[in-house]
Parts: structure tokens; sequence; C-alpha cells
């Protein structure tokens, strides 16, 4: 993570013994989670992996927000286009992960695809006109139509009792903020929409290395390093 400045450092630690999250981390931390569930999703049911994983992810926690979130989508895509254009990470032609720039542009093109009156304006400022305009209306729903289909299946009936799913919390300065967030309540919802075969966990804990899916222990692990790098990124702090 990169370095603090001594004024950032003190905007983080009042932050964390306010107790708070702003706006900008639970919206990028949201994608950040449903892109992990994505890969949960693909593990777990053996899904096929017919390319580079971490895109497919992607564009399940995209397509999932703008179909099942509504209110949210505008503000959880635009958030999670500044975190990447913040960061701005180049990786090597030969990384799984794609550059943080072009991440933001395929989210933002799938997005607008998808729903062309409500990203009209982010997809224009992102420099989305024109033929990459179309041609973005024109591949999102082939992409939003494959993944409806292949979880169609994995999808739990409405009031279905959901007993293999589970939120352990670590300590640390951001508990009570993530325990108090929208965002716990609305991550639980999203996994346990889904019909698990077996135990699986959605974990908050004090440590560092970002988010990841583990197969082995069942559990996505999201760590607090994030909080404190998404608050720095802040466009409003």
């Amino acid at each position: 993570m990169r370095k603090l400045t001594a004024i950032t450092a003190i905007l983080l630690a009042n932050a964390a013994q306010a107790q708070t999250l702003s706006t900008f981390t639970e919206n990028v931390l949201t994608h950040v989670a449903i892109h992990e569930i994505g890969h949960a999703l693909i593990r777990e049911f053996d899904l096929p992996v017919l390319g580079n994983e971490e895109i497919a992810a992607d564009a399940f926690a995209t397509t999932y927000i703008v179909q099942n979130m509504p209110d949210q989508a505008l503000d959880i895509i635009t958030a999670r286009a500044q975190s990447w254009e913040s960061e701005m990470d180049e990786e090597t032609i030969f990384s799984e992960y794609p550059d943080d720039i072009w991440r933001a542009g395929q989210m933002i093109c799938l997005a607008y695809g998808l729903d062309p009156n409500t990203f009209e304006t982010l997809a224009r400022d992102g420099g989305i006109t024109g033929d990459e305009a179309a041609a973005c209306r024109e591949r999102a729903p082939e992409i939003s139509r494959s993944w409806r289909r292949i979880i169609s299946p994995l999808r739990l009936p409405d009031g279905a009792l959901v007993n293999e799913v589970f939120f352990p919390i670590g300590e640390g300065p951001w508990e009570t903020a993530v325990r108090d967030s929208t965002l716990h309540n609305q991550l639980q919802q999203v996994l346990s929409s889904f019909d698990w075969h077996s135990q699986i966990a959605l974990h908050f804990d004090h440590c560092e290395g970002g988010a990841g899916w583990s197969r082995n222990g069942r559990t996505i692990l999201i760590c607090d390093d994030l909080i404190e790098r998404f608050e720095t990124q802040n466009p409003e702090q």
C-alpha cells in the first residue's frame, strides 16, 4: 500500500476512532466483495473458466450490481472507477490482473451497455462515445445474459432458509464501523441468495492483504487495509 502522509494517517485514525465508513468506501468495498463472490461461485460450483477469471469476476460484480441494486449502481460503479483511476496500477503482460485503467473502462462500458440512460454521463465523461458506445451496448447484454443463465440454477427461492452462510468480523479499529454499516447487511443478502452446498464465510478482519477467496477455507477474506486505502482515495475527503 502507498505510504501515508502524516495528515492522512491522522484522518484515518480519527475515522477509525469515530467508527464510521465513508459512503465512498462502502461503495468500493461492495464491488470488491461481490467480485470475490464471483470467484467463490466459479470455484464452488465448478463453473467453466473459459478465459481470464479476474475479468470474469469483474463482469459478474458489475452485472449483478446493475441488475440487482439499481438505486445504488451508479454510485457504486462511479466509486470503483475512481478508486482504480486513483491507483492506476500497471501490470505486466503476463499478469492475471489487467491494468486498473483498463478495468475501470471495461466496467463502465459494461454498466453503460446494460443501462444507457443511467450511465450515459459516466460513459461520456470516460470517453465512451460513438462506435465504442455502440459496441458497449451490443456486447453488454450478451455478457449479462450469460451470467444470468449460468447462475440461475444456483439461486435460492425467495424466502428460503439459509444455514450455510456466515459473516464473522474480527477485532480491529474498524470492527464497529463494519458492523454498523449498510455494507455488512447488503453483502449478507447477496451471499445468502445462493444455494451453497457447504458452509461459506465472508470474513472482515484486521489484516493486510486486500481481499481474496480461499477455496480450502471456503472463505472470502476482506482485510481492513482496504478500508484505509479507500478512505485515502475518497474524493470528498
